[in-house]
């Protein structure tokens, strides 16, 4: 380990905040990633950073414990790092379990609930909220119902990420977070649109062409808002290059699952009115149905959980 090398005369201020942000960026993915797609950078950031230099062993021990909520450090890097493997370690295998419950056994209750670092609780409440999100989009009513329960998981988790320590280790969780509230927002948006279009469709069979697209207009204007509103996370042109590989893999994963009732009540709207139409229903519908078909991709990312996991957990954590 050097400590007369040119990195080590960077301001101490600087190297706080490199070290913090890599630091998160590792544990994102340690988080959300598949074991096939983690490197074994991640699992290994502390003791990486803290082989570069003595200013970096400080400091990468200083956020560890901080992040951790572990016991104040005694100088012997020995003693911290143990420690610090354990709790990626149950990060990972949290992770896992959520994607996969039957291949990677984990006691939620046990393993979730001694953690008494926020940073960790919020990272617990995030995973929860994707699996409950995830397995949403059967029916109508069921997506209502977890979207209740989505909601209070977002307030508790952004809530655990602003407090957590040394400030800026929940960044990247905080633009996590900060996407699901937009997907919650949109698809909340998009099912109750495409639920009154529902109605309006069955009980339109009297109503002359002319109201009925202007009916089949309002509500196609609320879902082009909807999609509208996700365009800068959704869209890759804007979005994948610039985005660590972790959101990468959430935005691009090839999930089936779909908003309920969507595609379908876009499908009527598409024929159900005269193929030029002064309000291009033909053509805007089929544009959504592609913008929600890539939204769902998001919406439905993994990683998942089986519901009664996510429960579990949520019943933990508050």
């Amino acid at each position: 380990m050097s400590s007369t090398g040119s990195i080590g005369r960077l301001p101490n201020e600087l190297i706080y905040k490199i070290l913090i942000h890599t630091v998160a960026e590792s544990i994102h993915s340690i988080c959300i990633l598949p074991l096939q797609c983690q490197s074994q950078w991640d699992m290994t950031v502390f003791k990486t950073l803290s082989a570069v230099s003595f200013s970096f062993q400080q400091i990468a021990i200083q956020v560890a414990v901080k992040a951790f909520g572990l016991a104040p450090w005694d100088g012997d890097p020995t003693n911290v790092m143990p420690l610090v493997d354990k709790q990626l370690i149950t990060l990972r295998r949290l992770g896992m379990h959520i994607r996969d419950p039957l291949c990677y056994s984990i006691d939620p209750e046990r393993t979730v609930y001694n953690q008494v670092s926020h940073l960790a609780q919020a990272y617990v409440l995030y995973l929860a909220v994707i699996g409950l999100r995830r397995h949403a989009t059967k029916m109508v009513w069921s997506f209502k119902n977890a979207v209740i329960s989505i909601q209070a998981g977002l307030t508790v988790a952004v809530n655990f990420c602003l407090m957590a320590h040394p400030p800026g280790i929940g960044a990247v969780l905080g633009r996590a977070l900060e996407h699901e509230i937009i997907f919650l927002r949109s698809g909340i948006a998009i099912v109750e649109a495409c639920e009154s279009l529902a109605v309006g469709l069955d009980e339109a069979s009297d109503t002359d062409k002319e109201t009925l697209a202007k009916f089949i207009h309002g509500y196609l204007s609320k879902i082009e808002a909807a999609i509208d509103d996700c365009s800068t996370i959704t869209h890759p042109q804007n979005f994948l290059e610039e985005m660590p590989s972790a959101v990468q893999f959430l935005i691009t994963d090839m999930a089936r699952t779909r908003l309920p009732n969507v595609l379908h009540t876009l499908t009527r709207c598409s024929v159900s009115v005269e193929h030029n139409d002064k309000y291009d229903i033909w053509w805007r519908a089929r544009a959504l149905m592609q913008g929600c078909r890539l939204l769902e991709m998001s919406w439905a990312s993994h990683p998942w959980m089986a519901p009664d996991v996510a429960h579990r957990i949520f019943a933990v954590c508050y």
